[in-house]
C-alpha cells in the first residue's frame, strides 16, 4: 500500500512541477518578448536621433 500511495504522490508533484514549469516558462516568453521589443525601440530610436544629427 505505501507504494502505491508514493507513487501516486510523485505524479502528483509531477503533475504540478509540470503546470508550474509552462506558467514559469510562459512568464519568462513575455517579459523577454518585452525586454526585447524596449530594446528594439532604443535601437529604433538611437538609429533615428544618429540619422538626424548626420544629416544636420
Amino acid at each position: 500500500m505505501t507504494n502505491n500511495i508514493k507513487k501516486e504522490d510523485i505524479v502528483m508533484k509531477i503533475k504540478f512541477l509540470k503546470k508550474f514549469l509552462l506558467v514559469f516558462f510562459f512568464l519568462v516568453c513575455l517579459t523577454a518578448t518585452r525586454v526585447f521589443d524596449v530594446v528594439h525601440a532604443a535601437e529604433i530610436t538611437d538609429g533615428v536621433t544618429g540619422a538626424q544629427l548626420k544629416t544636420a
